[in-house]
């Protein structure tokens, strides 16, 4: 039986996997229940995330707070919700767009529709707050930005052949909206070897310089190996349509390893210029290969930026820190 003062918190999400318990084991003994919808059940695609919607809209009945995690869960929850009358709080938490996949056509319509009468979205940058509010109507006041956060990655693995910390050598790790050619102009202006982590078909049409160790669909694990190696960590973006990086250089931070990123609003939140790396202009292979000669002709330089970047994250994108943005959040709501 609930408790009178209990609280039962439902979370649906459609991208992560049965067990995934978010961040509630930093809230035992806060009187909270929670519930979690994974989009395992319900198939992939706009479809299953329809579906989910659906069955999240007639659970959250019995419920005190929703909370949805990305776009198209949020949007077709939100629209069921509205539909069959469920007046609950629904808070939007990683309300993040990949490779500027915008809703579009009826979708679009539907956003600006019921987007607005959520009650609260969570965001990785400060650009993307004032982006959503223009795209769909969304109240800014109504947009909250918070670092992306993760676990810290685990430390010492030794599986990766190719790649040695004894040896500097840079990163480029992930695949929404890079640009792999400036990259790739940079590695090949400054000779130094590096590792290219993205899908196959970014690279169909680009000349791989002989420094490079190409690697396609590759684990978790050696990714996060490469950028706890790696002297620098990668981030080239094609333009600011959209927030895109953020998981790579939080992981990157963790490490300690310094990220030299395109100049973009997305992204300035995380890189700070002498502390956690660098950044440079939009589609300029010789500012990139200037940042990248600096870090690697001066030791001082990164036995410094590994030492901040690993107080950013420990202050910044921790789950700690993360729990206790969710707790704020959902104090507001607990009335």
């Amino acid at each position: 039986m609930n408790s009178k003062n209990e609280k039962r918190i439902l979370v649906v999400t459609s991208n992560h996997k049965e067990g995934w318990r978010w961040l509630s084991g930093y809230f035992d003994g806060h009187s909270l229940r929670w519930t979690f919808l994974t989009g395992k059940s319900y198939g992939t695609g706009r479809k299953g995330n329809m579906i989910l919607g659906l069955h999240a809209a007639f659970v959250a009945r019995n419920h005190d707070i929703i909370t949805t995690h990305g776009p198209w869960v949020t949007l077709f929850t939100a629209f069921f919700m509205k539909a069959l009358r469920v007046k609950k709080p629904l808070l939007a938490f990683t309300f993040n767009h990949g490779n500027g996949i915008f809703f579009t056509g009826v979708f679009l319509w539907l956003a600006r529709l019921v987007l607005p009468s959520v009650d609260l979205f969570v965001t990785h940058s400060n650009y993307e707050r004032q982006l959503l509010s223009e795209k769909y109507g969304i109240p800014i006041e109504k947009i909250l930005f918070t670092h992306w956060a993760v676990a810290p990655p685990e430390l010492g693995r030794n599986k990766v052949d190719y790649v040695s910390d004894e040896e500097n050598f840079v990163c480029c790790i992930g695949r929404n909206n890079r640009d792999l050619k400036t990259f790739l102009e940079a590695v090949r202006k400054t000779g130094i070897r590096a590792v290219l982590i993205c899908r196959a078909n970014q690279v169909d049409e680009l000349d791989i310089p002989e420094s490079v160790v190409l690697r396609t669909d590759v684990s978790l694990a050696e990714c996060e190996e490469v950028m706890e190696k790696a002297m620098a960590s990668i981030i080239p973006l094609i333009d600011n349509s959209t927030g895109a990086g953020h998981m790579t250089i939080v992981t990157s931070l963790h490490y300690g390893t310094p990220v030299i990123a395109t100049n973009s609003p997305v992204l300035t939140d995380y890189i700070i210029e002498g502390k956690t790396g660098s950044l440079v202009e939009p589609r300029s292979s010789d500012d990139l290969v200037c940042k990248i000669q600096s870090l690697r002709d001066d030791p001082s330089l990164r036995a410094d930026l590994r030492k901040s970047s690993l107080k950013f994250a420990k202050e910044n994108l921790s789950e700690a820190h993360a729990a206790d943005f969710l707790a704020q959040v959902l104090n507001k709501f607990r009335t």
